[in-house]
């Protein structure tokens, strides 16, 4: 993320075409995170849809309105902005690599740095890969932890340790249902079975 310094030598730069400022600051988040080819972003922000969008993302009031706004490479050189988090129905855009802007403040963004109005992040070409072992490895284990429940009343801890095991169990049949395979929801308590081998046993 470029720093304050960097955003405000970019906004202040006589170099560069005359404009919103803060379009140029966007910018130099998307040559960092996308990395398209040189004026790729300034035709893209030049366009009438994109332009409208971009302007109303930098000044409307973010609490009437707090969609965020993405930016996604469209095939080879080309980028789009769309609003909200859904890249469109094109499978080219779907497993494209994207960007989002989110306002965290309900006052617009300045001229010459975008730290504290504006969040942004990478989103994932293929989010659902990156979802489940987040949600699997890092959030669900420790909401099914016991000692993070000792302060809570046993029917909150019951319905967090339903609710997580639901959420993991769906996620895992969505998953592979995108792989083209098919996989029931496991029961409650089925984490903690173990696998035998009849060959091994005994008889």
């Amino acid at each position: 993320m470029p720093g304050a310094k960097e955003q405000a030598a970019l906004a202040e730069s006589g170099d560069e075409e005359p404009g919103d400022p803060r379009l140029r600051l966007l910018g130099t988040f998307v040559a960092r995170s996308l990395r398209p080819a040189a004026g790729t972003w300034e035709r893209c922000a030049g366009t009438a849809e994109a332009g409208r969008l971009l302007q109303a993302f930098l000044d409307h009031n973010a609490a009437s309105d707090p969609r965020p706004l993405l930016v996604v490479q469209s095939g080879p050189g080309g980028l789009v902005v769309t609003p909200g988090l859904d890249a469109g129905p094109e499978p080219s855009r779907a497993r494209a690599k994207g960007l989002f802007f989110l306002r965290t403040k309900s006052e617009p963004p300045g001229n010459h740095s975008l730290r504290g109005t504006v969040l942004c992040g990478d989103l994932p070409a293929v989010p659902l890969e990156h979802l489940a072992p987040l949600l699997s490895e890092v959030i669900i284990p420790v909401l099914a932890n016991e000692k993070n429940h000792l302060e809570w009343p046993h029917m909150v801890c019951q319905d967090i340790r339903h609710h997580a095991h639901t959420l993991k169990s769906d996620l895992l049949v969505i998953f592979e249902h995108m792989k083209g395979r098919t996989l029931l929801p496991l029961p409650v308590g089925s984490e903690k079975l173990e696998f035998v081998d009849g060959h091994s046993e005994p008889v």
